[in-house]
């Protein structure tokens, strides 16, 4: 009794198991079959939807497209039905009719004519790739099919296995082989088309229309007489075929999408402009040509329109499969060093602190303490032009009144500003770099750099760049609107950069354009960055071996690169203001003592800004010399050329200079102090306070 009472709850446990097998589906795929659910080749487009780049599928071979049942041709789907599986839609996964049948003819014939296998069998088949084809397999097949039956719909199965059919030339699925094939979505195949297409599933490998045209042709007729479908008129009608060179774009681009993309995530769709990048790419070209003598082998150029955040052009190298220059490095990421092209950033911070626009700033040699010893800057051109205004320096990209500026700034200061607008390779403490951060002795990308400018198009806003459509491009304040309209000003104006660059140069333009350029120590990399009202464009060459360049400037490497960009993006869409103007007064000023030449800067004492009504309630501080410092004579430059600069937060504002009890007379470069060996006084009467400034310092 007990063991039959065993024997009967054991006979229950299996039926209750059949059942829930069979009903409930514990499993919700068979593994295989998951496999292809998430199996198909990423596509990555352009804005405009070329297509730029596709992947093989992930975890299974060749090229796969997938797309819904609504997207396929209804007279594909009929013709495969027809001559596939025919009872598809009435039977459980298995065909006991078409297996009968199949086993018949293997018996009858030796070998298997038909396979009896349904479209689920087939599936599956599709699946289990590399598999024989014995007795063993297909009744797996049998198995495996009726448990797909019980875990999807029929609609779900058809469009699964329309998705994963194989047309050869690794292509998989109906909507690949209609776009390679025929130039079209599978949604608008002819049934003289569907039924081409259909022929090379039976032997992909075999069924070649290039060396099997007259046995392709034959089998198609026979699948539309077989569909009740007109073949006379068909019938030597050609296999046209119109099959695609698989081309790929921007390489670059795609491996850094690709880095941080999960294999089975959806189609990547860019906000690159191929138009433009094709144009921008041939303009680089072009002048990497002009500079070969130079010893310039590769460039880099990223265009972002600074309104969106979107990246319109990402150039990494001239050609990214030329090792010789190590093209397939990407200039667009690659750390290199900025030069001049952070002044802005330092001149932006000096009037956040309130430093007027109309101070002048003092351009003569001098000797800069540093954390690695001392440190003489020479300007580009390699002359001093004694006392200029914040706009000459700033345009001029002069690199004594910048080191001047970082000293009263404070390195903390500015190096926390750098931090906050995404130059992560600050990795030491502010000391580290010194004064050198305002001449760019640290290394940043392209990418970052483009982005940090879009602070002056945004009047103190950064915009993160993005370069899918499915990003969120953010913005964080940098700036007050005040200083970063006055940087974007003085970088647009000719005249001020005629000290360091000359007038009418490949920097000036008739339209409003920020310019600012930037070169490393040795000519080992050279950098332009425009501002546009919609765009910003940077531009960079050099070599990524690092080797330098022979005597190439931003003005003669980057920047003519940058001005034909420029150019053309204002001959497409010109532009005759910036979007966001600022109604800040201007006042004349002066050039020289003569008055001769003068131009408009902006009227600190009338701009009611936080940081200048906060400045004109400071006084006049001396920045130069410095209190409590000893001034040693050399004994070999005759004592009257060594004298030290006066220099102030506010040259502008001096009244009376008194040196040693004496008032000194200020020439056409500024106040001089000579060197006397003792205790030496100094003091400053200034327009800005009641009070006179004075220190003491020594000289021996």
């Amino acid at each position: 009794m007990n063991r039959f009472k065993k024997a009967t709850l054991s006979l229950l446990l299996v039926l209750l198991t059949i059942v829930l097998f069979l009903f409930l589906n514990p499993f919700p795929l068979p593994p295989s079959v998951s496999i292809l659910k998430n199996s198909q080749s990423l596509k990555i487009y352009a804005k405009d939807h070329k297509l730029l780049w596709q992947t093989r599928a992930p975890t299974l071979e060749g090229y796969r497209s997938f797309v819904g049942l609504e997207q396929v041709s209804p007279k594909f789907l009929d013709l495969l039905i027809q001559t596939e599986d025919s009872r598809f839609h009435f039977h459980p996964g298995v065909d006991a009719l078409a297996l009968v049948r199949a086993l018949w003819l293997r018996v009858k014939t030796g070998r298997f004519v038909s396979g009896g296998s349904t479209i689920s069998m087939q599936l599956i088949r599709l699946s289990r790739p590399g598999l024989p084809r014995n007795f063993k397999v297909k009744f797996e097949e049998v198995l495996l099919a009726l448990w797909l039956e019980m875990s999807l719909s029929k609609s779900d199965i058809l469009e699964l296995y329309v998705n994963h059919l194989p047309f050869g030339q690794e292509l998989y699925g109906v909507e690949e082989a209609a776009n390679q094939y025929y130039h079209k979505s599978a949604k608008d195949l002819s049934y003289l088309e569907a039924a081409t297409l259909l022929t090379y599933i039976r032997a992909p490998s075999r069924l070649d229309y290039r060396s099997n045209e007259k046995k392709v042709l034959a089998i198609r007729n026979r699948i539309l007489k077989k569909a009740g479908l007109p073949v006379s008129q068909n019938k030597d009608v050609p296999v046209v075929h119109y099959q695609k060179t698989r081309e790929y774009y921007f390489p670059h681009v795609v491996n850094r999408l690709l880095k941080n993309k999960s294999p089975k995530s959806a189609d990547i769709h860019t906000t690159l402009d191929f138009e433009l990048q094709t144009i921008s790419h041939e303009i680089l070209v072009s002048h990497l040509k002009e500079l070969k003598e130079q010893n310039v082998t590769q460039g880099a150029v990223l265009i972002a329109n600074h309104q969106t955040g979107e990246v319109l052009v990402y150039i990494g190298s001239k050609n990214y499969l030329q090792a010789s220059s190590l093209g397939q490095i990407d200039g667009i990421s690659q750390l290199r060093q900025p030069g001049s092209a952070l002044k802005p950033f330092l001149y932006a911070l000096a009037l956040e602190q309130g430093v007027a626009p109309d101070t002048k700033l003092q351009d003569s040699p001098k000797t800069f303490r540093t954390s690695h010893g001392f440190y003489a800057p020479q300007n580009y051109n390699r002359n001093f032009h004694g006392p200029v205004y914040f706009r000459q320096a700033l345009a001029s990209s002069l690199n004594v009144p910048a080191l001047n500026l970082h000293e009263q700034v404070g390195v903390p200061v500015f190096y926390n500003q750098l931090k906050s607008l995404g130059f992560d390779e600050l990795k030491h403490p502010a000391e580290y770099y010194g004064l050198g951060l305002a001449l760019g002795n640290f290394e940043v990308s392209l990418w970052q750099l483009v982005q940090a400018y879009t602070v002056f198009a945004n009047l103190g806003l950064e915009r993160s760049l993005v370069l899918t459509k499915n990003q969120n491009s953010s913005t964080q304040s940098i700036l007050s609107p005040e200083s970063a309209y006055m940087i974007r000003d003085m970088l647009s104006d000719d005249m001020a950069r005629s000290l360091g660059f000359g007038e009418e140069g490949v920097l000036a333009f008739d339209y409003p354009v920020m310019v600012k350029t930037g070169t490393s120590q040795n000519y080992r990399d050279n950098w332009t960055v425009a501002v546009t009202p919609k765009y910003v464009v940077g531009v960079w060459v050099g070599n990524f071996n690092g080797r330098p360049m022979k005597n190439v400037s931003g003005v003669t490497g980057a920047a003519p690169v940058m001005r034909e960009i420029v150019e053309h993006l204002y001959n497409q869409n010109p532009w005759s203001s910036w979007l966001n103007e600022l109604d800040l007064p201007k006042k004349e000023l002066c050039t020289t003592n003569s008055c001769k030449t003068a131009f408009w800067e902006f009227d600190a004492g009338s701009i009611q800004s936080n940081q200048f009504v906060k400045a004109k309630q400071n006084s006049l501080k001396i920045l130069n010399p410095i209190a409590g410092r000893r001034y040693r004579v050399d004994p070999y430059i005759p004592i009257e050329n060594q004298k030290i600069p006066v220099e102030t937060t506010a040259d502008y504002a001096i009244l009376k200079v008194i040196h040693n009890n004496k008032v000194l007379q200020p020439t056409q470069s500024g106040y001089f102090l000579e060197l006397i060996p003792g205790k030496n006084h100094l003091m400053i009467e200034s327009k800005l306070q009641d009070q006179p400034q004075s220190l003491i310092y020594s000289v021996e």
